[in-house]
């Protein structure tokens, strides 16, 4: 798949100009809307591009009122519309337009697979959670898109965290220690129940009951007790001290605890959970600070919770695609 700057698919951008300019000179042609919806539900791509076109354009003119009802979930309304009198012209008029306001659209997750979870003993897609017990009784919840992969080894216990989230009640056995690894990052129990986050930027490690031992690609070491967590950075290996959520590992009961952080943050913690795909535009969310406790189970009504009394808004445009603007 070709992209174009910001993620978004070229193909799609392109076929998104096309239908935006045959809609606007036949707002009326009931048939034409059919066509162009099933091109819109039949890849997250095109909903993707077809969204981005209308944030940061503003380029669908006013429609006829026997259709309204039927496009306002999908388009904006600015006064005035420009009308350019070519079809090229106006599809590389739009098309700049896309691309421009792709570098400020931040999309995650467009792929369908994750290819580290290739040989994974246990995949769980977006929100979906799953719990099992190991031989030696250990007990592991496993959060909405990630993938843990069993790697018993002579001697010791011990599982992979390819991607995603982890909790993990430990059956304490001094002889054969239970290890977490991963992205380098090795996690040790020492009688433990603990959560394992992996991320772009980093692992985060917050201990509910006992003590870990945490060891960074790079060689760094540090012990955390329960109540204390601690995030590790994957380009120096520094292992720095951080604030526990007020809940750890509250996503296993479908609660999201906060303390403080960027909305940024929130939103990555709430993703996992969603169904579809969240679309951010703009720089503002780093400016926010979210605290609370929050559901899981509505992620749609989570967002525009947390996004009250912020300068956010939360458009819901498909059943599974949200965009999140903050400027």
């Amino acid at each position: 798949m070709t992209t174009a700057n910001g993620g978004i698919d070229e193909q799609a951008e392109e076929e998104a100009a096309d239908w935006d300019i045959l809609l606007k000179e036949a707002p009326d042609d009931a048939e034409l809307y059919a066509r162009f919806e099933q091109w819109r539900a039949s890849r997250e791509a095109n909903a993707i591009a077809w969204a981005a076109i209308q944030q940061t354009g503003d380029l669908i003119g006013r429609m006829s009122p026997t259709h309204r009802a039927q496009w306002e979930p999908f388009t904006r309304d600015p006064q005035g519309a420009v009308r350019y009198p070519t079809l090229r012209r106006k599809r590389w008029t739009i098309r700049v337009a896309a691309v421009a306001g792709a570098c400020a659209v931040v999309v995650l997750g467009v792929g369908l697979t994750d290819w580290r979870g290739i040989g994974a003993d246990y995949v769980t897609k977006a929100g979906e959670t799953r719990t099992f017990t190991l031989a030696d009784g250990t007990r592991i919840f496993l959060a909405p898109r990630s993938a843990l992969k069993l790697a018993d080894l002579p001697g010791q216990r011990g599982v992979e965290l390819r991607y995603g989230e982890g909790y993990f009640e430990v059956k304490h056995d001094p002889a054969r220690p239970f290890s977490v690894a991963v992205d380098g990052v090795t996690v040790r129990d020492i009688g433990t129940a603990f959560d394992v986050a992996e991320s772009d930027s980093g692992v985060r490690v917050e201990v509910a009951e006992g003590e870990v031992a945490v060891q960074s690609g790079h060689g760094l070491t540090r012990s955390l007790k329960q109540g204390e967590a601690a995030a590790v950075k994957l380009e120096t290996g520094a292992i720095e001290g951080a604030s526990t959520t007020p809940l750890i590992g509250g996503w296993r009961h479908n609660q999201l605890s906060l303390q403080d952080v960027s909305m940024a943050e929130a939103i990555n913690r709430l993703r996992p959970f969603y169904r579809g795909k969240i679309v951010v535009v703009g720089r503002g969310l780093s400016k926010v600070s979210v605290t609370g406790f929050y559901r899981l189970d509505d992620p749609v009504a989570t967002l525009k919770l947390m996004a009250e009394q912020q300068k956010v808004r939360v458009t819901e445009l498909t059943p599974w695609l949200v965009l999140v603007t903050a400027f």
